[in-house]
């Protein structure tokens, strides 16, 4: 069957809002699939088979009508798509009355049935695109990345050309929606996916898939360039995707962009970068909004990949002297945000100079070096900020 019954009630309902005749569709077998009068969804409709059999349009007067079980005066026709006869479509009424709404009716059905399926296309292929994607960003072993190697080949991806992971999350859908009832998530994800597809910077090999209600991720194909270059580059693809979806729905966005590694096998490895620094940001509860390189963070990326246990023998000791006084740690958290200028976080925690410089000298009774005259100790507060 070309056409489903649920594509079809769903442009009946549209078109029947504005026109004020009933409308049915039948599929290749006469039986009626939509219709305006529910009670005959599913009835045998004689004259829309002999439409589909000569491939003509058949006008019914209502004399004529009564001659035929379950079929009214109108006018049914055959619509198209794809050059295949799709179906009919009967619109009730006097045949001369209703000429022009017919044809009307008739252009509008295939120009909503072309939209329906170029959207079931896009979504089936999104819906690959994001299977793919996944496959990519958490295959396991050889055997894993074989599979990863066959995917790309079935879908044309070159996974030799240089990517880095961007993840895209949208941070006031709900909020967006609420005060905006014609809005749905659907539609806001849709106009996500085609801005990233149909933009000016995207490319052949870009990879997109989406995540869940609010997240998106493109493994984003780029031609490596001097580190400042490459920056600004990435930044300014993000700013679009920022500025677009303020502009048509008022939607802050969080972008953060994984680092590049010249072995496509890495892709995770970026975005997991990306997810890092989001988690970071809530961790140290600063706001998400924004764009974020794995540039900006790469002492606290470089810092995930030490040893665990590692991490604790050099760092729990201290966190946990720390951890007795929590203002003490906040003030570490607070210094660390202020690069140790005790003035900016005496004013960023509403205390006297005095007090922070205070905490300061209880701070460096715990730790091994002064963090405000000893790079060490600068380095050390860092560390034990992030461990916690």
């Amino acid at each position: 069957m070309l056409l489903s019954q649920e594509i079809a009630q769903k442009i009946v309902d549209q078109i029947m809002e504005n026109l004020g005749h009933n409308i049915n569709v039948m599929n290749e077998s006469g039986e009626i699939i939509a219709s305006g009068t529910k009670e005959r969804l599913g009835t045998y409709h004689a004259i829309a088979a002999k439409v589909i059999k000569e491939e003509r349009r058949i006008d019914i007067a209502a004399e004529e009508a009564e001659k035929h079980d379950g079929v009214k005066a109108g006018i049914n026709m055959p619509f198209y798509y794809d050059g295949k006869i799709g179906g009919v479509i009967g619109i009730t009424g006097k045949p001369d009355e209703i000429e022009k709404p017919a044809k009307i009716v008739k252009m509008v059905m295939e120009l909503m049935l072309e939209q329906e399926f170029f959207k079931e296309r896009l979504y089936a292929k999104h819906h690959e695109h994001t299977l793919f994607t996944n496959q990519v960003l958490e295959y396991e072993g050889a055997a894993g990345w074989k599979e990863v190697e066959g995917w790309a080949d079935q879908l044309e991806f070159d996974l030799s050309v240089p990517r880095r992971a961007i993840l895209f999350r949208l941070l006031n859908s709900r909020e967006v929606l609420e005060r905006n009832p014609l809005y749905t998530i659907d539609r806001i994800k849709d106009t996500m996916l085609e801005e990233i597809m149909n933009s000016h910077y995207s490319a052949k090999e870009d990879i997109i898939g989406h995540l869940g209600t609010d997240q998106f991720i493109v493994l984003k194909a780029f031609q490596p360039k001097d580190r400042d270059e490459t920056m600004e580059w990435f930044h300014s693809y993000a700013t679009h995707f920022q500025r677009k979806l303020d502009q048509k729905f008022g939607l802050r966005l969080f972008v953060g962009i994984g680092s590049y590694y010249q072995s496509p096998k890495a892709l995770k490895d970026s975005f997991r970068e990306a997810k890092h620094i989001m988690r970071l940001l809530e961790k140290q509860e600063q706001k998400l909004e924004g764009i974020w390189m794995a540039e900006d963070f790469f002492l606290e990326l470089l810092f995930e990949h030490i040893p665990k246990k590692a991490v604790k023998h050099f760092l729990g000791i201290y966190l946990e002297q720390l951890s007795h006084s929590p203002e003490l740690m906040d003030t570490a958290v607070e210094l660390i945000r202020h690069n140790m200028n005790l003035t900016e976080t005496s004013k960023a925690m509403y205390l006297h100079r005095n007090t922070i410089q205070f905490r300061m000298n209880k701070i460096r009774e715990i730790l091994p070096w002064d963090p405000l005259h000893d790079e060490r100790g600068r380095i050390f507060l860092h560390l034990l900020v992030w461990y916690r």
